[in-house]
């Protein structure tokens, strides 16, 4: 139902955030995860869910409290012609 799909879920480095981007690439979904942490262990959930569902993940450490970054991110998606077809949000 999703393969094909790229969501972008917020705050999901942890979490609930972490548990929507888990579920959603289990149906098959690419992810563009974003949040904070440390960039070893978000480099350790991309492979993990990678490995476990056989998706695409990315990630974007945009601070989407800030418009600028927001702008930065659009930006940056839209250059490297990626289109966000789900946007699920947890923060």
């Amino acid at each position: 139902m999703l393969k094909g799909k790229l969501a972008l879920v917020t705050g999901s480095t942890s979490g609930i955030g972490l548990g929507i981007a888990r579920a959603l690439a289990r149906q098959g979904c690419d992810l563009v995860l974003n949040g904070f942490g440390d960039p070893a262990e978000i480099a350790r959930l991309r492979a993990e869910i990678t490995a476990a569902s056989h998706v695409a993940v990315h990630f974007e450490s945009a601070d989407l409290t800030r418009a600028s970054e927001i702008d930065r991110k659009s930006t940056r998606l839209n250059s490297s012609h990626v289109s966000e077809s789900r946007m699920p949000s947890s923060a």
